[in-house]
């Protein structure tokens, strides 16, 4: 059976300055032995960049190293399937001497990274992690694809043949791209424990540095550490999207 996938996708993109502006149209052939993409033909569409351009106002901190904004919109197709996504993306790399922070947020937070960075510009030298600490939803989310932990999907979305995610691991499609052959994977992973009560007096990894390390705000001190997560005991029953592997939602968890 031939399956046939099309994608039209508008982006504005904010990066060092400049603002970008991609449009594009392609297709995606699959017969079960071969696999064949191409460009379509398309118009030349404007896009608005006036959200990303603000954002990138909003975010004027000395300690960017780098920092990419983009949205975007893009209509699928796949056999009788019809469906529309619409994303915001922001990667922010934030530096102080040889520390750097790395944040991928799928919202246009600007708080979060202010938070972020304030964290950064106290930081001193390195520490031992505490034996008790709470995570942050975006390192959790971070880490999560790697992490020892009970999981499911959230059942929310369209994955890449224009089928509902369902709460089984493993049992959507996951296409980044029409370029890039589509595969089963955990798709919008989610992290569950026995506890949801979080202590938030707990010291808190906010940031991933350099894989294992994190940086962690302890009441007022802020340093990198090694993390070593042994055991989850908690973790919040609220959920936030970030844009890691096949999607992955990240809540606060302590351990």
């Amino acid at each position: 059976m031939t399956e046939v996938y099309r994608k039209r996708g508008r982006v504005a993109r904010w990066e060092n300055g400049w603002v970008v502006r991609v449009v594009e149209h392609g297709e995606a052939i699959e017969d079960g032995a071969m696999f064949t993409c191409r460009p379509l033909p398309h118009e030349r569409e404007d896009i608005d960049a006036t959200n990303v351009e603000r954002v990138a106002a909003a975010l004027t901190m000395k300690s960017i190293e780098r920092l990419i904004i983009t949205e975007g919109i893009a209509d699928h197709e796949f056999a009788d399937r019809r469906w529309t996504e619409t994303t915001q993306r922001i990667h922010c790399a934030l530096v102080k001497d040889r520390i750097r922070a790395l944040i991928d947020l799928a919202t246009f937070d600007v708080d979060a990274i202010t938070y972020i960075a304030e964290v950064l510009a106290r930081t001193g030298d390195e520490r031992e992690a505490p034996k008790h600490l709470r995570l942050a939803a975006n390192v959790s989310a971070a880490l999560l694809p790697s992490m020892n932990v009970a999981k499911s999907q959230v059942a929310e979305g369209i994955d890449g043949k224009g089928q509902p995610i369902v709460e089984t691991i493993g049992a959507n499609w996951y296409r980044p791209s029409y370029r890039v052959r589509p595969m089963r994977m955990p798709m919008n992973v989610r992290a569950h424990a026995t506890q949801t009560q979080i202590d938030r007096d707990l010291p808190v990894a906010v940031a991933v540095l350099e894989p294992p390390y994190v940086l962690i705000d302890d009441h007022g001190a802020a340093y990198p550490a090694k993390l070593n997560v042994t055991r989850i005991e908690a973790v919040d029953d609220r959920i936030t999207f970030y844009p890691y592997a096949a999607g992955s939602f990240g809540a606060e968890m302590m351990f």
